[in-house]
C-alpha cells in the first residue's frame, strides 16, 4: 500500500491506453471496415456479443480461427475485445494473431465488453 505514495511510483490512470488499445470513439471514426473479434468463452458469447463480431479465443484457437481467416482482408482493422479492462483474453488473442498471421492493424478494444455493451444500450 506504501507504494501509491512513493513519490517515484509510476504514473497510471484507469482511463490510460496500453500499447496497442483503442478506444471506442477511435474505432467509430474510422470510415474503413473493421473485424471485430470476441475473445471471451463460447458460454459467455452465446449468451450476448457485439452483432458482427466472430468469436476467437485460446479455448479453441483452431476451431474458431478459419471463419476469422475467411473474413479478414489485407490492410483492414481488427479490434479484439473480452470481459472488461482488466481481462487479458483479448491481448493474448491480438498477439497470436500479430505472431502467428502476421497481421498488421490489430487493436485491442480499451475497457473491452463493458464498454461495447453500454454502447449498445
Amino acid at each position: 500500500m506504501a507504494g501509491i505514495w512513493h513519490p517515484n511510483r509510476p504514473t497510471w490512470r484507469a482511463d490510460q491506453l496500453r500499447e496497442g488499445e483503442v478506444t471506442l470513439q477511435t474505432v467509430q471514426s474510422w470510415t474503413e471496415s473493421v473485424l471485430w473479434l470476441d475473445a471471451r468463452t463460447s458460454e459467455v458469447y452465446n449468451k450476448s456479443h457485439r452483432p458482427e463480431a466472430l468469436l476467437l479465443n485460446e479455448d479453441d484457437w483452431e476451431g474458431f480461427i478459419e471463419p476469422v481467416m475467411m473474413t479478414w482482408e489485407p490492410g483492414m482493422k481488427v479490434v479484439v475485445y473480452c470481459d472488461s479492462r482488466t481481462c487479458d483474453a483479448s491481448r493474448e488473442v491480438a498477439e497470436r494473431l500479430r505472431d502467428e498471421m502476421q497481421w498488421d492493424h490489430i487493436y485491442v478494444l480499451h475497457g473491452g465488453w463493458q464498454v461495447l455493451s453500454e454502447s449498445m444500450k
